[in-house]
């Protein structure tokens, strides 16, 4: 109970930095405050909010390193801000060991900033990078040494007699892994998150502005994903979706906020409400998956697995559409306990709660929208 509340703030700090996030690309309210809203109520970030797993700290500790990266106008503090990053990006490693996977992005696109020559970047921004990386990594290396006896064990590897019966540890082809993470039936990435397809129709709009950051988030976001889908434990095990990619969430709806500002400036009523209105279905679907216990679904998924086919059930869980979170998970009582005794259907309070999340939305952007259109 106690650390399920603790996610819960620790998301809400997340949300909090990625406004702030989304004010490095645009000043235009409307357009921040709809992106920060799809990052909160459209994307599976609000079901790991309820969760005990360590990826919300971990986005946390790697979005305020990016956030720091990113310079301000007449920025002096580059030095000590840089630093700050590389902090920032131990933690998020110390807190789960993939995020160390971001290291040499965010690495290049310290040393990369205009404004300076490359070389003198890579002596004294990437140096102070790395210090501050280091640090952290140190202090991890130092633990893991105490605990294990060796500073490169994180408590993640399984016994060699015990990888093929589990599944966990090893590296394999990418193909099955891939197409789980984008397109499974319990893990797809785009089927879980559809609002992301959307952010990469206003990807070109974000990439005139920012190239380097631009290319910064494909790079570290391919890198990711096939690394994750080289691993056989892609899945990431009993959760909503592919849980090691819930990281790259902010980074993927960050380019929206170029997007909509223009839309928004440019007064394109007719798109507007169309994104509108695939933001209302996506805040739909996740409070379809939030009313329903992923963790409960599985288990019972996994039990009639069992019977049926025991030397298979991992595979089917993960793959077969009979089992689809996307199609079953109301099949088990709801969620929020408050709500397990009301009578009314699942539906009514789903349509109920689109409506009180997305009323202040629809006001900020009308409000917003009348006034681009007078100037």
């Amino acid at each position: 109970m106690v650390i399920s509340y603790f996610n819960a703030m620790i998301t809400s700090l997340c949300v909090l930095l990625f406004w702030f996030l989304c004010g490095k690309f645009t000043s235009n309210i409307a357009a921040r405050l709809l992106t920060v809203f799809i990052f909160a109520f459209a994307t599976p970030v609000w079901q790991y909010s309820s969760t005990f797993f360590s990826e919300p700290l971990t986005m946390l500790f790697t979005m305020m390193s990016f956030y720091l990266l990113i310079p301000n106008k007449n920025d002096s503090g580059a030095i000590g801000r840089t630093s700050m990053s590389g902090l920032f990006l131990g933690l998020a490693t110390a807190t789960h060991i993939s995020a160390i996977l971001f290291a040499p992005f965010f690495f290049l696109l310290a040393i990369l900033q205009k404004g300076k020559p490359v070389r003198e970047n890579l002596l004294k921004t990437g140096t102070f990078f790395s210090i501050g990386f280091s640090l952290i990594l140190a202090i991890l290396a130092a633990y893991n040494y105490s605990r294990f006896g060796n500073i490169l064990e994180t408590g993640r590897t399984v016994a060699p007699e015990l990888v093929d019966k589990l599944g966990y540890g090893r590296f394999v082809a990418p193909f099955e892994g891939l197409y789980g993470l984008l397109f499974g039936s319990s893990k797809g990435l785009l089927l879980l998150a559809p609002i992301i397809i959307l952010s990469f129709f206003g990807w070109r709009h974000f990439h005139r502005d920012n190239r380097l950051i631009s290319f910064t988030i494909i790079a570290m976001s391919v890198f990711r994903l096939l690394f994750i889908a080289s691993r056989s434990d892609w899945s990431g095990g009993f959760c909503l979706g592919p849980r090691y990619l819930l990281c790259l969430l902010p980074f993927l709806i960050l380019p929206l906020t170029v997007f909509l500002t223009h839309l928004i400036e440019e007064a394109q009523a007719k798109k507007l409400l169309l994104i509108l209105g695939i933001f209302l279905l996506a805040v739909f679907q996740q409070i379809y998956f939030a009313l329903g216990e992923i963790f409960l679904f599985s288990h019972l998924v996994k039990f009639a697995l069992l019977e049926q086919n025991p030397t298979d059930w991992l595979n089917l869980l993960q793959s077969d559409w009979r089992y689809s979170p996307l199609i079953r998970l109301h099949e088990v009582e709801l969620l929020p306990h408050l709500l397990r005794n009301i009578s009314e259907s699942f539906a009514l309070w789903s349509i109920v709660l689109v409506m009180l999340v997305s009323l202040p939305l629809i006001f900020t952007l009308f409000v917003d929208y009348k006034r681009a259109d007078k100037l």
